[in-house]
């Protein structure tokens, strides 16, 4: 908002992907906002989905690579300490764990296995009782 102008910033699904379901959902949400603002003639439509509004989100990052496997779906809850991720090499050791660091919503995923360190691994909606005015999450 430096310039004063609201804007709506959406994100949904897994990461370089179009995804209808998801698409579909995020286009009647988007089109009710602007109903409800009087920017567009009255359409309100309702959701296959119930709405949420996360208040911040994060990546989690691969400390190492190998075969990714990623737990919840997109649009899934989890818990602080619920398994999220594993890691394991070639020969099918298991490399790394990596556990949900606070509750949350599951945003985004990466879908392909093979996973490098430093890549990202699930992004994860934080939703708490107040929205703040502005959040720098890092897309400026």
């Amino acid at each position: 908002m430096q310039r004063g102008i609201p804007a709506i910033t959406v994100e949904i699904g897994d990461p370089s992907r179009f995804q209808k379901r998801f698409v579909k959902n995020a286009l009647i949400g988007v089109t009710n906002i602007l109903s409800q603002l009087r920017m567009i003639p009255d359409e309100a439509n309702a959701s296959e989905f119930e709405p949420v509004v996360c208040t911040r989100s994060f990546w989690i990052f691969a400390k190492s690579g190998g075969i990714l496997t990623v737990h919840p779906d997109v649009n899934t809850w989890v818990r602080s300490g619920d398994l999220i991720a594993t890691i394991h090499s070639v020969f099918g050791d298991l490399e790394e764990e990596y556990f949900a660091p606070q509750d949350g919503i599951i945003v985004g995923k990466h879908v392909d296995p093979v996973c490098q360190s430093g890549n990202r691994i699930l992004h994860l909606g934080v939703v708490e009782n107040e929205l703040p005015a502005v959040v720098d999450d890092g897309h400026m």
